[in-house]
């Protein structure tokens, strides 16, 4: 019999969409959509390169490679709703305390903390918890939530830029740090269930794949996958590594596009103006992609490889002569942080499936993290070693988009031969 719970007009599932959109939207968005607008005016007050201001990023994203192995045990031993909590007061912190930084070490020390706030709230969160309750259309509501990033990066990187010129940037991170405790945080509290058994439900659309399992027509509605052990012997492994290990790193040149920007004599408005462009196309993709992937993953990732290479060519070829074509590229190519981020997880899920995804994502994230770190500060390094030129950065982009887009294919189809559980 239906419990009152589940007569109620909006399943409490939807909330928990809302949750992880509030999280997207601040938590997810101030470390990497939003960070690039630090990158220059931060290096010049330290009296450093962009790129070794940029290794704090490479330190984080190897803290959060790292982290990955630990979070997959944290998952199924505490709450989710209590890591998330530590995880937005850690951040919250780190904010707050890079105001008063002087040293760029200083910068590394907490990217080690928010590299373990990044490996849960990321992807993590989201592809776990909205798995836990929704059977219908999940990719559709990762990709939603998820794209939040962007619609937080359009609104946010002038808005924050705009600040950063008249207040600093000491002050802007005080600003990311009280919209983390004082937007993200009390979701987190108030708001954020970590099951539907927590209040008394089953996932949203059961019913109905339990109806089409039953009438043949869709696969058995309980969670299933191919063994962790497995799956990381597999070629499919090696393959789906590859395919995010590149296009990851490709996304991580994102943040360097108001870097891009000054380097052709863009003011510092119109940098971090064109950050917050980049950020529609990572917001459509999200939306886009993760419906897309839910009738055909391998073709999200085309679509998104595509539509980024050709944003990158033209910023490349007709940037430097047309604002225009540079912020239509830069749109373009905001598209590639959805590849990494939505479809991140769903390439996996679709290659090797749900059941045991946290141990096997924990192990791809640990092998290609260290190689996506060294290209977050890597994009810089190069660009300084070539008088600040962008140029061969960006072919190197192009290269990997292209890599990763047909290395996911391969790897989901020979996924999909393996035997699941």
């Amino acid at each position: 019999m239906e419990t009152v719970k589940e007569k109620q007009k909006l399943h409490y599932g939807f909330y928990i969409v809302v949750c992880c959109c509030i999280f997207s939207f601040t938590s997810v968005a101030l470390l990497f959509g939003c960070a690039g607008i630090f990158y220059t005016p931060v290096s010049e007050a330290l009296g450093v390169s962009r790129g070794m201001f940029a290794f704090y990023a490479t330190v984080m994203s190897l803290a959060s490679s790292v982290s990955m192995m630990f979070v997959s045990k944290l998952i199924e031993r505490y709450k989710l709703k209590h890591i998330l909590i530590a995880d937005l007061v850690l951040q919250a912190l780190c904010f707050a305390l890079q105001a008063l930084f002087t040293k760029v070490y200083l910068f590394y020390l907490t990217a080690v903390i928010l590299g373990f706030v990044s490996a849960f709230t990321t992807s993590t969160l989201n592809t776990v918890v909205l798995n836990r309750w929704f059977r219908k259309k999940v990719g559709f509501f990762i990709g939603f939530a998820s794209s939040m990033t962007g619609v937080s990066g359009i609104i946010i990187n002038p808005l924050a830029g705009n600040f950063m010129a008249h207040f600093g940037w000491e002050k802007t991170y005080l600003l990311y740090a009280g919209i983390v405790a004082f937007i993200a945080l009390p979701f987190a509290i108030f708001v954020f269930k970590d099951d539907p058994l927590d209040v008394g439900l089953r996932p949203y659309g059961i019913e109905e794949a339990e109806r089409e399992a039953a009438e043949g027509k869709a696969d058995a509605a309980e969670a299933t996958g191919v063994p962790v052990e497995k799956a990381v012997r597999s070629s499919a492994f090696i393959y789906i590594v590859l395919s995010l290990m590149t296009i990851g790193s490709a996304s991580g040149f994102v943040p360097f596009l108001p870097s891009y920007a000054s380097s052709l004599g863009a003011s510092l408005t119109f940098a971090a103006t064109l950050a917050g462009i980049s950020q529609i196309g990572t917001l459509v993709g999200k939306n886009t992609l993760g419906a897309v992937s839910d009738r055909n993953t391998p073709l999200a990732v085309t679509i998104g490889a595509g539509i980024s290479v050709a944003g990158l060519l033209l910023m490349l070829f007709f940037g430097s002569s047309s604002t225009f074509m540079m912020q239509a590229g830069a749109a373009m190519f905001g598209i590639i942080y959805a590849s990494a981020t939505v479809l991140n997880p769903l390439v996996v899920i679709d290659a090797f499936g749900i059941r045991e995804y946290t141990k096997i994502q924990a192990r791809i994230s640990l092998i290609n993290g260290v190689i996506n770190a060294a290209m977050q500060s890597l994009w810089g390094f190069i660009a300084d070693l070539n008088d600040g030129d962008f140029t061969m950065s960006m072919f190197i982009c192009v290269a990997f988009c292209v890599i990763g887009c047909v290395s996911a294919i391969i790897g989901i189809q020979k996924g999909k031969k393996l035997e699941r559980v």
